[in-house]
């Protein structure tokens, strides 16, 4: 194990008291050594019980969401599920809630660009509904890890083109029928 796999795992069980902690106190717990013994032992039991998939819970993001949110926004986490599924596939990685890091961002914010030709607006999109998605699932305990707070999402001010009047009334008059 590399020093990057000890620092998730510490990252996580750094997450893990803390979120203990501060729900011992919203609680008025009487804080103890055998208190967060029994916590995180309660933690660590319930988070292997727990086979779901990264895919699983941005699935079930979606499925929640479309009760709240506008159909174009749904599409938009759909797409992204899909080019992260395609992401997964094409780069060999493994994508799960610890790995959503600096190296995943800059992997594919690369991939958006490079592979599917993106822009910097779409990519930006893109960032924020990953944003979305992962502070959904951290307030729900699904994920515990913070790198993706960090992530920018790109947005330039794009050129807005229109035809002149005088370009309209030459395609309103022109004549389109075969002959």
């Amino acid at each position: 194990i590399g020093s990057v796999e000890i620092n998730r795992v510490l990252e996580t069980v750094d997450n893990a008291i803390k979120k203990i902690h501060r729900t011992a106190v919203a609680d008025g717990t009487t804080i103890s050594n055998d208190f967060f013994r029994t916590a995180i032992k309660k933690m660590l039991n319930k988070d292997q019980g727990n086979k779901k998939s990264f895919f699983d819970y941005l699935e079930e993001f979606i499925v929640i969401s479309t009760a709240t949110r506008k159909a174009n926004t749904i599409k938009k986490f759909v797409s992204l599920r899909n080019h992260m599924m395609e992401f997964q596939s094409s780069n060999r990685f493994n994508i799960s809630f610890d790995r959503i890091d600096f190296r995943f961002y800059e992997q594919f914010t690369a991939f958006l660009i490079n592979d599917q030709h993106h822009l910097n607006n779409t990519v930006g999109k893109y960032m924020a509904g990953l944003k979305t998605f992962m502070n959904w699932a951290t307030d729900r305990g699904y994920n515990t890890f913070t790198s993706f707070i960090k992530f920018k999402t790109p947005n330039e001010e794009a050129d807005i083109i229109y035809l002149t009047e005088k370009e309209l009334m030459k395609l309103y008059a022109l004549n389109l029928k075969k002959n």
